[in-house]
């Protein structure tokens, strides 16, 4: 599972994504992104979950909302009820928000069912 703090080097270092996380198998799709597993370099035992958003498909309202989603994360980095956002990098092509991984499905789904029942 996920780690409690942030893996070093960041995306304060300059070093781009690519050079500090490999990705690995999807775990969701959305409209405008798609959540893989992946590692960090240093740490390669302890998994991510990496939300991949390509630029493209923003508009400019969706960025924001983007940015205040990481913004909000970052403030409630230490509530254990909250998903953590452990880094978050702003590329030419993509952002990329690396989260803590937690297993179980997706919680939209678990609702709906439970409403089914």
């Amino acid at each position: 599972m996920g780690s409690s703090r942030t893996p070093r080097p960041d995306s304060s270092s300059g070093l781009a994504f690519d050079e500090l996380y490999s990705l690995s198998e999807t775990l969701g799709t959305g409209a405008f992104s798609v959540v893989k597993r992946g590692t960090h370099t240093r740490t390669p035992t302890t998994s991510y979950a990496i939300k991949c958003v390509q630029r493209s498909k923003l508009s400019h309202e969706d960025t924001l909302a983007l940015k205040d989603e990481v913004s909000i994360l970052s403030q409630l980095r230490n509530c254990k009820h909250i998903i953590r956002l452990f880094d978050f990098f702003e590329e030419d092509h993509m952002f990329y928000l690396v989260m803590e991984c937690v297993m179980g499905g997706e919680l939209f789904d678990r609702i709906v069912e439970k409403k089914l029942l």
